[in-house]
């Protein structure tokens, strides 16, 4: 109790550095008294999790797959008793951290063996946040029309007004990037629509006015696209850069905003960008 209690303060401050010195210090502890069973399993997953999520914060990817892979074996252990409810922890952990390292492929044949397990998606929640994953493996291979799918499917599915509203925010401005970068410029606008009616309390709040200032430049570029006009996107990107702080690689948005209009200035690939922009802040 204690040690989820100080987890929990160092996860509000953002302490990650302080979190994956304490989970490590508490996890060799436990082994060293071997205080580890078969009851408290869970305690055990739990923990390495934490670290994992706090050494992917600090953008320390290779001690994040030493740690994954651990995770892996352990999630067998006691003849899989907690396989069920880990299980999902370990592959979006992988795939993210294989995402970030530029191992894309990999990371899609990741992907594909999540969903090969039928008790994993016996979770709504967690088939869902594995389709967001697949659908950001998608768009970051430009493969724009099996992300439309994805997300639709996503967005359709019977567990989706279960995720926290805020996320549900975000993966439809995803879906709106989406739409534009597949050239459905017309269901982008019909998206967009649906946005402003459905969160036009958050179009109000100014927490989430970083994510509505970047939704209206892309439907600039949207309206630009569909009546075959330019869009002068440097002037929009050095208000949106100076504007608001940078995103951390992590957050819950789906994309990284600036990340994407940069690619757009630059006429880049968006993913290759954020690899570039992960190995720079990772030294």
């Amino acid at each position: 109790m204690v040690m989820k209690a100080v987890v929990s303060i160092l996860i509000q401050k953002s302490a990650y550095r302080e979190l994956e010195q304490y989970v490590k210090e508490t996890f060799e502890d436990f082994e060293r008294n071997k205080l580890f069973t078969k009851d408290n399993h869970s305690t055990r997953l739990l923990m390495r999790i934490w670290r994992i999520n706090a050494l992917q914060k600090l953008l320390e990817l290779q001690d994040a797959i030493t740690d994954i892979e651990l995770l892996k074996e352990e999630v067998k252990m006691y003849k899989k008793q907690n396989f069920n409810e880990f299980a999902f922890y370990y592959y979006t952990s992988n795939v993210y951290t294989l995402k970030l390292l530029g191992k894309l492929d990999l990371a899609g044949d990741i992907l594909k063996e999540a969903f090969s397990h039928k008790e994993i998606l016996q979770n709504e929640i967690s088939e869902l946040y594995l389709l967001i994953s697949l659908g950001d493996q998608y768009f970051s291979q430009e493969l724009f029309s099996q992300a439309k799918e994805v997300l639709k499917k996503i967005t359709t599915h019977k567990g989706f007004s279960f995720l926290d509203e805020e996320l549900r925010f975000y993966i439809l401005i995803f879906e709106v990037v989406n739409a534009y970068e597949s050239k459905d410029y017309k269901f982008a606008e019909v998206r967009y629509k649906y946005i402003r009616k459905v969160f036009r309390h958050f179009l109000k709040d100014d927490f989430y006015s970083k994510a509505v200032k970047f939704l209206d430049i892309v439907m600039r570029m949207n309206t630009a696209a569909m009546e075959n006009k330019k869009v002068f996107l440097k002037a929009a990107y050095k208000n949106f850069t100076s504007e608001f702080s940078n995103s951390e690689i992590g957050d819950n948005q789906v994309i990284i905003y600036e990340t994407y209009l940069q690619s757009k200035l630059e006429e880049k690939s968006y993913y290759q960008l954020l690899v570039e922009e992960v190995g720079i802040k990772a030294r």
